[in-house]
């Protein structure tokens, strides 16, 4: 009977502390932003198209400043989150539907690999 009371203790700590660390909406969108910031700066080093000088080396603190804009513009418009008590969900719309690309819970931000695959990607594309 001690055992299942530990038990349950150790439970309902567990869940407690989920509910308390849960990450609201603010902290999505800074994760997010900072996520799609740091492509930005590896994008930086990428070949423009046809030339044998890189995006860094010609317009840094251009694409820096519009890349900045269009991320925050982007995440404060199109991200959408969701809190269930102990965890919670970032949303984007994708051809009208709302698509999940991250959940949160404990404080922290894990996305999807489908996410990270698509973001990979496009940034791939944008450098070739």
């Amino acid at each position: 009977m001690k055992r299942d009371n530990i038990i349950a203790g150790i439970i309902l700590f567990i869940i407690v502390i989920a509910a308390l660390t849960n990450p609201n909406g603010y902290r999505h969108k800074e994760l997010l932003k900072s996520k799609l910031y740091s492509g930005l700066q590896e994008s930086g080093t990428a070949k423009i198209p046809g030339t044998d000088e890189s995006w860094g080396e010609i317009s840094e603190s251009m694409r820096k400043l519009l890349g900045t804009e269009l991320v925050n513009k982007l995440v404060d418009n199109q991200l959408s989150t969701k809190s269930y008590g102990l965890f919670s969900t970032s949303s984007i719309q994708v051809d009208g539907q709302s698509k999940v690309i991250g959940i949160g819970i404990f404080g922290q931000v894990f996305y999807t690999s489908e996410f990270d695959e698509s973001l990979k990607k496009g940034l791939l594309n944008s450098q070739e």
